[in-house]
């Protein structure tokens, strides 16, 4: 079955069919009901909502942003750049009481939250599962979305290094057109006789 997800996520050749590949993967691997990727934006400092399934408006427009310092399951996986496990969100003593309110009026009693984390060490966001009853994922099963949100990341990396590869390529050869075109400009104006 592993190899079947992992060729799967190979073949995407964009982050959002990686990103949905991985959410619907581990979302059924998992047996979640709800679940939503996160990725890491450096510039603010915030996870932000990438893609999901299953939530309505008042958890997304929450969960939209989500800080280093935010009370909330994948807040703790960025702090601690670890599996975090809730298997009762009433109880949790990590949620802020406005986090814990907005994720139990969603219908959410247990949270799962994986850092991705590429094998280099990059991290980029968070996975997070979510069920509608008190539980605790079974162990085979998080050992294969782990592996998921590794490959995961390994693949959005390399797909972004492309990406700036490919960007690198286009800016250089405008680069050389425009300068073709001035030079040109400047031979038929004559502006070459007048330099010394």
């Amino acid at each position: 079955m592993l190899q079947l997800l992992t060729r799967r996520l190979l073949s995407c050749d964009n982050v959002p069919a990686v990103l949905e590949s991985l959410l619907d993967t581990s979302f059924h691997t998992a047996g979640a009901q709800f679940g939503n990727i996160q990725l890491m934006n450096w510039d603010t400092g915030c996870l932000e909502l990438a893609t999901q399934r299953g939530f309505r408006a008042d958890f997304l427009e929450y969960f939209d942003r989500v800080r280093v310092d935010d009370g909330s399951a994948c807040a703790l996986a960025l702090r601690q750049r670890s599996e975090v496990v809730v298997e009762d969100v009433s109880i949790e003593s990590g949620f802020s009481p406005l986090s814990r309110a907005v994720v139990l009026n969603a219908g959410v009693r247990a949270v799962q939250s994986l850092p991705m984390i590429s094998t280099s060490g990059a991290f980029l966001g968070v996975l997070s599962v979510h069920f509608s009853t008190v539980c605790r994922p079974m162990r085979g099963e998080t050992e294969i979305v782990k592996s998921l949100v590794q490959l995961a990341a390994n693949t959005i990396i390399s797909i972004r290094a492309r990406q700036d590869s490919f960007d690198m390529i286009r800016k250089t050869r405008e680069t050389i057109a425009t300068s073709r075109d001035l030079l040109l400009r400047m031979e038929k104006s004559g502006s070459f006789a007048d330099a010394p």
